[in-house]
């Protein structure tokens, strides 16, 4: 008796219609929750454009826009830097086998292969190592 299991062949014809329908559905829930947002759009910049402002309108939408981005951006980094803060100062509480464990290292060996920009560009690969650095004026 073998001990690899036998699977049944590959149905052929199924996936692509399965995945095919799961698109048309996909597609027609964004036009049916993102319709009625894309049509108020639409309405508002032809009525800006018939009074003369639809460079209000655009400058009015990408402000918007921007603003939501700045302060998306800040969230996650406060939420990243909580988060972060946390796991080190809870990480020997956690068990051996805990999953964020797995990732931990130590990030000093990429601190030591940074190049330096003040110094000379790498040399060639058979070409010896270029001298150091000289120190810091007033250190």
């Amino acid at each position: 008796m073998s001990e690899s299991i036998e699977w049944p062949p590959p149905l052929l014809g199924r996936p692509r219609r399965r995945r095919r329908f799961l698109l048309v559905l996909v597609g027609l829930a964004v036009i049916f929750f993102g319709g009625r947002a894309v049509l108020s759009y639409f309405v508002d910049v032809l009525w800006f454009r018939s009074l003369g402002y639809e460079d209000v309108f655009w400058k009015t939408l990408n402000l918007q826009g921007e603003i939501f981005a700045a302060f998306a951006a800040a969230t996650f980094l406060i939420l990243y830097g909580s988060f972060l803060a946390l796991k080190r100062a809870h990480l020997p509480d956690l068990p051996e086998g805990h999953p964020t464990r797995r990732y931990e290292h130590d990030p000093a060996p990429a601190r030591r292969h940074r190049p330096r920009w003040g110094c000379a560009a790498s040399p060639a690969r058979d070409s010896p190592p270029p001298p150091r650095c000289p120190p810091p004026v007033g250190r």
